[in-house]
C-alpha cells in the first residue's frame, strides 16, 4: 500500500464522523465534469447556516507524464482562493502547490508547499508567508501494514518552534488505527476505524487535552444501502446523537437529511435538522 501524507493518517475516521451529518443548515451541491482537450471540473454550494454560496472551478493541465491543475475558488463574502499544483515536473514524486488567498478585509495569506513521495518516504515542506513567516515539515515512512510520521513548525521571526508532533498508524486495507501526540504533546488522540464487509462500516475516536484536562469520546456506525444511499449514526460522550439518511433519488442526485439530538436535554430546543442535496453530472 502507498504511503499517506503526515496530515491524512486520521483522514478516513475524521471524515467518517465530519461528512455526511447535515445539521442545522440546508446545503445543495453542484458538480459538472467535462472532458475535451482540457479536462475542467466545476462545482457550486450554498448553505443556509451561513448564507454563503461557493464556487470552485478547476482545470487539469497535464501534458505527457507531467500533471497540472488550477482551482479558483470564490465565495459570496468576496474570498477568493487561487490554487496552482504541479506534479512531477522536475523529478517523479515530486508536487509543487502555492496556495493564495485575497480577503475583504486585507487578511491575505499564501502558501507554499513542497512534497516529494519517494516510495519508502513521504515528506513535505511549507511555508505560511503571511504568518510568521512559519515554515512547516512533516515525515512519513511505512514498513507494511506499519505507518510512522511527524511534524515540526518553526516560526522563522520568532525563532521558536511553532508546534510539533508523532503518530502512530496502523493501515490495512478494511482497518485503520491512529495514536497521535499534538500540539506539542499536549493533546493525545486515538481514532480507529473498521470495514468488516460491503455494507457496514464502524469507527471510534477519543482525544485528551492535558491543558484542561478532558476527555472526549465518539463512536458511529455507517450501513451502506443496496442500490445507493446510506445509514448513519454516532455518538459522543456528553450525550450528543447525529443521524444521517441518504437516498440516491436518481443516477446523479444524491439526497441527505441529517439530524443531531442533545439525549441530555430531550425536552429543550436544543436540535438540529438538516438537509443536503448534490446533483452530480
Amino acid at each position: 500500500m502507498a504511503i499517506a501524507k503526515y496530515s491524512d493518517f486520521a483522514r478516513t475516521t475524521t471524515d467518517f464522523f465530519t461528512k455526511d451529518f447535515p445539521s442545522g443548515v440546508v446545503k445543495v451541491e453542484a458538480r459538472t465534469q467535462s472532458r475535451s482537450l482540457l479536462a475542467s471540473r466545476s462545482s457550486g454550494k450554498w448553505e443556509t447556516f451561513s448564507d454563503e454560496f461557493k464556487v470552485t472551478a478547476s482545470r487539469d493541465l497535464a501534458t505527457g507524464a507531467i500533471a497540472a491543475d488550477s482551482i479558483t475558488t470564490l465565495t459570496s463574502s468576496n474570498l477568493l482562493t487561487q490554487q496552482f499544483i504541479v506534479t512531477n515536473a522536475v523529478l517523479d514524486g515530486l508536487k509543487l502547490d502555492v496556495t493564495g488567498t485575497l480577503q475583504p478585509n486585507g487578511t491575505n495569506s499564501t502558501k507554499a508547499n513542497v512534497e516529494l513521495n519517494q516510495g519508502c518516504f513521504l515528506t513535505s515542506t511549507s511555508i505560511d508567508v503571511f504568518r510568521g513567516p512559519v515554515l512547516t515539515t512533516d515525515l512519513a515512512t511505512r514498513f507494511r501494514f506499519l505507518q510512522l510520521g511527524g511534524e515540526v513548525g518553526y516560526d522563522v521571526s520568532k525563532g521558536t518552534l511553532d508546534r510539533y508532533s508523532v503518530s502512530l498508524s496502523i493501515d490495512r486495507p478494511r482497518e485503520k488505527m491512529v495514536l497521535q501526540a499534538l500540539t506539542g504533546f499536549k493533546t493525545f488522540t486515538a481514532s480507529y476505524f473498521q470495514k468488516f464487509n460491503d455494507q457496514l462500516e464502524v469507527a471510534y475516536r477519543s482525544s485528551w487535552n492535558a491543558k484542561v484536562p478532558s476527555l472526549t469520546m465518539e463512536v458511529g456506525a455507517k450501513w451502506n444501502l443496496i442500490g445507493g444511499g446510506f445509514i448513519k449514526a454516532k455518538l459522543d460522550n456528553v450525550g450528543r446523537l447525529g443521524l444521517a439518511l441518504a437516498s440516491d433519488l436518481r443516477p446523479g442526485v444524491q439526497m441527505t437529511l441529517g439530524a443531531t439530538v442533545d439525549t441530555q436535554k430531550l425536552n429543550d430546543n436544543a436540535h438540529k435538522l438538516g438537509l443536503e442535496l448534490v446533483y452530480s453530472a
